[in-house]
């Protein structure tokens, strides 16, 4: 019927040269880019557990506030349903929801705007980071911790980071 959704598809982060696509029904990412013809297999996925705190920057000279994530796996993650925070206390487990389908490549990041507007889109996050001192949580879709960061007072115009990257 006219006017009527026939299908459609809700992701976030998507990697270079890599696309979505139906396998066994379900939307997935693809082992490769099928354009005009039959959809690959879904590629084959790392572990969401490689995924860390990589660089963060709570007192930028311009601009919003950010932090990126990076994936110690060679191959893509999966970051849809996965929960972000500021707030180390139980009550801010799943302060932000990560959108389904977004994912993260092999070796790569992902730079999310701490701007406390996520109407702005996928990669803002409904917090913003402290100057002073801050939390950086990341949990699982099952809320495990996975990873998290505890950065003191921070100058201004300056990121922080780990090193090598994904590093202790």
């Amino acid at each position: 019927r006219a006017g009527q959704v026939v299908d459609y598809v809700e992701y976030g982060f998507q990697i270079p040269n890599q696309s979505l696509g139906r396998a066994g029904g379900d939307w997935e990412l693809l082992a490769s880019p099928t354009p005009g013809a039959v959809n690959s297999e879904a590629a084959t996925l790392g572990v969401v557990a490689n995924v860390r705190f990589n660089e963060w920057e709570a007192q930028p000279s311009s601009g919003d506030d950010w932090f990126e994530l990076y994936n110690l796996d060679a191959r893509p993650v999966d970051l849809g349903g996965l929960y972000l925070s500021d707030d180390p206390s139980l009550a801010g487990v799943s302060r932000f929801t990560i959108a389904p389908r977004s994912f993260i490549a092999g070796h790569g990041w992902v730079v999310w705007k701490a701007d406390g507007h996520p109407d702005n889109g996928r990669n803002h996050v409904n917090f913003k980071l402290d100057g002073w001192g801050e939390s950086l949580r990341l949990y699982s879709s099952d809320q495990v911790l996975l990873d998290a960061v505890d950065f003191g007072v921070q100058q201004a115009g300056v990121s922080e980071g780990r090193l090598p990257d994904g590093g202790g």
